[in-house]
């Protein structure tokens, strides 16, 4: 049986998710575009960041 989540501990972990994905395809879609005509270019630094923020609070997360 899996235990409630805190609801802040869960929209905390929702916004790094999407934090994550955000920088995930931002870098994708600036590799895509030879042009550069596209949205703000994303060091790949910034992706890292994001997944050790993420990291950082799955591993906060309450376990089981």
């Amino acid at each position: 049986m899996l235990k409630n989540v805190e609801e802040s501990k869960a929209g905390e972990l929702e916004a790094r998710v999407l934090e994550l994905w955000d920088r995930v395809y931002q870098a994708w879609m600036s590799s895509v575009d030879a042009n550069g005509v596209g949205g703000p270019s994303v060091p790949p630094s910034a992706v890292y960041a994001s997944w050790e923020n993420f990291v950082d609070g799955v591993q906060k997360t309450p376990g089981e």
